[in-house]
């Protein structure tokens, strides 16, 4: 039976935290692929702050490239004329490995709110849910968030792994871009030169 995590987010852009929590989570739990996806955005919502489809794509997939088969990256939410729920991504993904275990990696601030999501319930009976905290107090939050989810859903299947990423978001990665500030340290080298040759967020 293989791994298969589904990694999915706007990544706009895709950036090192969101690859170095993958990495550090593989180390813990050994995925055989990790599918990164990205989520549709309408085009009427297309902004100057918010690459299209095409473009955080094709970032994802610069990100990902040095680390072989390990990384999948998907378009079949952004082919999809609907919204991104995630459990129709997870029910697609079940039909294409029916026989195999399906984790669903989070970062800290989606699965505080995870009870939110639509038919969140119906995701936590196909999945294991793998989430990352990057300080003791996190850790606390999210171990206390994982007791009420399993409390009330007595088969739900989740992971609070402590985890070592640097904090940084794409909401300032793209308010840096836009200033002329550098944002290298941020990014895979390959992503900020498509941001940059694309000028994708200094308008």
């Amino acid at each position: 039976m293989k791994k298969i995590a589904i990694f999915g987010g706007t990544f706009n852009p895709i950036h090192k935290g969101h690859i170095s929590l993958a990495i550090q989570l593989n180390k813990r739990i050994g995925f055989d692929k990790i599918i990164v996806i990205p989520s549709n955005i309408p085009p009427h919502k297309e902004a100057c702050d918010l690459a299209s489809n095409e473009h955080r794509y094709q970032m994802c997939k610069l990100a990902t490239q040095e680390y072989g088969d390990l990384f999948e990256v998907s378009d079949m939410e952004i082919r999809s004329n609907e919204k991104s729920y995630s459990i129709y991504t997870v029910e697609a993904i079940r039909q294409i490995y029916p026989n195999d275990e399906i984790y669903m990696i989070l970062g800290s601030d989606m699965f505080i709110y995870f009870d939110k999501w639509y038919r969140f319930e119906d995701i936590l009976s196909q999945v294991v849910l793998v989430t990352g905290a990057r300080a003791e107090h996190e850790d606390e939050i999210l171990q206390l968030k994982a007791k009420e989810l399993m409390k009330e859903y007595p088969n739900a299947r989740i992971m609070c792994i402590a985890i070592d990423v640097k904090e940084m978001c794409s909401t300032q990665i793209r308010t840096m871009d836009k200033n002329g500030q550098d944002t290298k340290c941020f990014l895979d080298k390959k992503v900020a030169g498509y941001i940059k040759s694309n000028h994708l967020y200094s308008c």
